[in-house]
């Protein structure tokens, strides 16, 4: 009997989750898949995390040769950009699309979207932040297709997910821009996806000060290594137990991504040196690295 209360309780639980799902879908989002345009072959994800250093001076080398490349944040003021011409940009952030601490370095990043870039692009954003990306932007070459993704959590009955998430209506929550750029890699038809520079060593980079804030140091490939509280970087209070929880939904969403990878027959590949991801295949030196 308690087995039977338990599940009838679940039931009407996911039906009200999904019924708010819905909901959503319907007022905030699309009920058509945003990625329209497949692909074929390898593509070269380039994460933001400080190991894509090392990476950087081999893109344009033989290694690279048949691999179309999807870039994000700010990788375009890195002249690499105009060397690689990226088939495929992502942009996640809240920084990207209003005021904020990197007004200065966002408002350069659509100069170049509008002014430079002649060679087709395709820009992927979250379909909720569109008004703000045409208001804070200000346009983009005609030469860039912009695609407004629906980045809405999956809730509900476990079987439709797999539904909603191959139809590009639902995805893993992008807690980072990563997760945004894999799931449209994955709906854009590339058999083979090798992620790069996504280092996701977030635990290393957390500590508390003597005021009893969250401190979070943070690298990237293209700049210097900086602290800031939580608070500053994302206008937000949090304990550290919310922010592991945080954490946690990230490498979660990589196991989903990995999950809907299988299904679809489409390998990823995690090149990227010391990274925390452990979801995806890695290259047999890089386990020996690792483990060894």
């Amino acid at each position: 009997m308690k087995r039977i209360i338990l599940w009838i309780f679940k039931f009407c639980r996911d039906g009200i989750d999904f019924t708010v799902f819905l909901l959503e879908l319907l007022v905030k989002h699309s009920f058509s898949n945003p990625v329209r345009e497949k692909f074929s072959g390898t593509l070269a994800v380039l994460a933001n995390g400080p190991s894509l250093r090392e990476v950087l001076p081999r893109l344009t080398d033989g290694e690279f040769k048949d691999a179309d490349f999807m870039v994000m944040n700010f990788f375009a003021l890195d002249d690499m950009f105009f060397k690689i011409k990226p088939k495929h940009y992502c942009l996640a952030d809240p920084i990207f699309f209003a005021d904020s601490y990197e007004r200065e370095r966002a408002k350069a990043l659509y100069d170049i979207f509008r002014n430079r870039v002649d060679w087709k692009m395709h820009l992927y954003i979250p379909r909720s932040k569109y008004r703000q990306f045409i208001g804070f932007g200000g346009g983009v070459s005609e030469n860039i297709s912009v695609v407004c993704m629906n980045c809405i959590a999956y809730a509900g009955y476990e079987p439709f997910r797999r539904f909603f998430y191959h139809k590009g209506l639902s995805m893993p929550e992008p807690k980072t821009v990563a997760i945004l750029a894999l799931y449209a890699a994955i709906l854009a038809g590339y058999s083979k996806i090798l992620l790069y520079g996504a280092d996701h060593t977030y635990t290393r980079s957390l500590f508390v000060n003597e005021r009893n804030e969250l401190c979070l140091t943070t690298s990237h490939f293209y700049e210097k290594e900086s602290v800031r509280t939580w608070k500053e970087a994302h206008h937000s209070d949090q304990s550290m137990s919310s922010i592991l929880k945080y954490f946690t939904c990230i490498f979660e969403a990589h196991g989903e991504l990995r999950k809907m990878a299988d299904r679809l027959h489409v390998k990823i590949i995690n090149r990227t040196e010391g990274s925390f991801i452990d979801a995806y295949e890695r290259t047999e030196r890089q386990m020996i690295e690792v483990c060894g």
